[in-house]
């Protein structure tokens, strides 16, 4: 099995909510291979305010939690205590 049908194989299983944050880390994946960019931690503090802004506003254009009904359901679920693999109650 290729890399790629891997990748979607994993990516299938995913919740839908799941797939705003994967398509946002490999845009980011993207932009760090491309020539002449440079890492945030290069920034000032003020082009590091500017950077934030500009990608707070992308995220805003794909409206990534639309599909959320309730969110403070949608909290909750979220926070819910979950049994820690290997420490089964």
């Amino acid at each position: 099995m290729s890399i790629q049908e891997t990748i979607n194989q994993h990516l299938s299983t995913l919740p839908e909510n799941l797939h705003a944050e994967i398509l946002n880390f490999v845009l980011f994946l993207e932009y760090q291979r491309q020539p002449g960019n440079i890492t945030p931690s290069a920034f000032s503090e003020e082009q590091r305010r500017q950077k934030l802004g500009e990608c707070l506003e992308q995220l805003a254009k794909h409206s990534p939690f639309s599909d959320i009904k309730d969110p403070i359901a949608w909290q909750r679920e979220i926070r819910k205590d979950r049994d820690l693999p290997g420490r089964e109650s």
